[in-house]
């Protein structure tokens, strides 16, 4: 029987589909041992399914149509939300392949995508009612929108908790001009003692989307200074997420993209390195910074139990420790601020995201000035059996009278 051979046109619309068969190995042999038989024979498949010619002329060809059933199932199961929770450290081999499958999807489709994890769970999924929350707190709190806030400092914990003293932080932008927002937070799961970079190319949110700015992802990257956060890691962390529907909501209409930097346990010379690479960032008015930072955590369950008796109660001695470390971050200076942290260890979970853009503001050339504008607790401390977290929110403007 005369063999059928396809045309040049064919043969590339068949092989373009193919190479997925390779890929899927690649990443299945990057997540197993290299050495392992099974992931070997994984990729000498892989290279076969896309290096032998298709048996049919068409541009689907059976053995990619094979996997469909399989991927249909894995992307139902993504879905459900299996992976987001979990770390590196206990990725099972199972769910390393929904991973794959993860990353694979996102490349197919040009774009890597960060879903919103903890909605449904720390805030609402539905939509309008988010949309409404928000615009809600945002009025309530009456500020004047000014173009001359460059930066804020606000609240991650659940918006039941958190959600309307955060609004003191996110009322005060006008968004007229901002076309970038560095997004600084913490990292409670993933330990790193650099700051990370995420691999996204879209932060979603329930109210809209926001694009990640990979230019200046690459810029840092270049400067070799920043490690790259696996998408797990990034959905796993909560500090930014909590800031992405208020920025969603205050920039709705405005283009807009985002730098997110996740800034591990960074020592007291990098908080100052990394303030060096970033300050030039604040001397472009159309950059604006959300730094991700609850205050105390107070209680048996947080090991921080703190009592300054003279205050009276303790919630009144949790506020007076807080409010001294709201007034050194007021100052400007991170030496302070790191005595300060040295002296009572004050539970402050974003102490390294506010250290970094203190130096970033002692390094650049612009002035400005942190300003409290509010403060809360989840709930009041009166015995050693309670437990509260503080929430504090900021606004940095520029300081027009420190201006020659």
């Amino acid at each position: 029987m005369e063999r059928k051979v396809l045309n040049p046109s064919k043969r590339l619309a068949n092989f373009r589909v193919d190479w997925l068969g390779y890929v899927m190995g690649a990443y299945l042999r990057r997540y197993f041992d290299a050495k392992n038989i099974l992931s070997w024979g994984l990729e000498v498949v892989s290279w076969f399914m896309a290096l032998t010619p298709p048996l049919i002329s068409t541009p689907f060809s059976p053995r990619f149509l094979a996997f469909v059933p399989l991927l249909v199932l894995v992307d139902k199961l993504l879905k459900k939300r299996v992976t987001p929770t979990l770390t590196q450290s206990s990725f099972p081999p199972f769910l390393s392949i929904l991973g794959f499958y993860h990353k694979l999807k996102s490349s197919i489709m040009g774009s890597k995508v960060r879903r919103p994890s903890h909605a449904g769970s720390w805030y609402t999924d539905n939509p309008k009612q988010l949309s409404d929350e928000l615009e809600g707190w945002l009025q309530s709190c009456g500020l004047a929108k000014s173009p001359d806030v460059r930066g804020v400092i606000a609240p991650h914990a659940g918006y039941s908790y958190s959600g309307r003293a955060a609004a003191y932080a996110f009322g005060n932008i006008d968004p007229s001009n901002i076309t970038r927002v560095f997004l600084l937070g913490p990292s409670h799961h993933y330990y790193t003692p650099k700051c990370a970079l995420s691999t996204a190319t879209v932060y979603k949110t329930p109210i809209g989307d926001l694009p990640i700015d990979l230019e200046v992802i690459e810029e840092l990257k270049a400067t070799g200074n920043f490690e790259v956060m696996d998408i797990r890691v990034d959905e796993a962390e909560h500090s930014m997420e909590m800031h992405l529907p208020y920025l969603a909501k205050v920039f709705e209409g405005h283009q807009v993209k985002v730098v997110p930097i996740l800034v591990g346990a960074v020592s007291a010379e990098n908080e100052a390195m990394y303030g060096q690479i970033l300050a030039k960032y604040v001397d472009d008015r159309n950059n604006f910074f959300s730094i991700s930072s609850d205050f105390c955590h107070w209680g048996s369950r947080f090991n921080y139990m703190h009592y300054d008796k003279k205050h009276g109660p303790i919630y009144k001695s949790i506020e007076a420790l807080d409010k001294m470390g709201m007034d050194i971050i007021e100052t400007g200076d991170p030496d302070s601020f790191k005595k300060y942290l040295l002296e009572y260890d004050n539970t402050i979970c974003g102490r390294h995201p506010i250290s970094v853009f203190l130096h970033m503001l002692r390094n650049c050339t612009t002035k400005i000035k942190i300003k409290f504008l509010r403060y809360e607790q989840s709930s009041q401390c009166k015995s050693t059996r309670d437990s509260s977290v503080s929430y504090a929110s900021a606004a940095a403007k520029t300081d027009d009278s420190s201006s020659s």
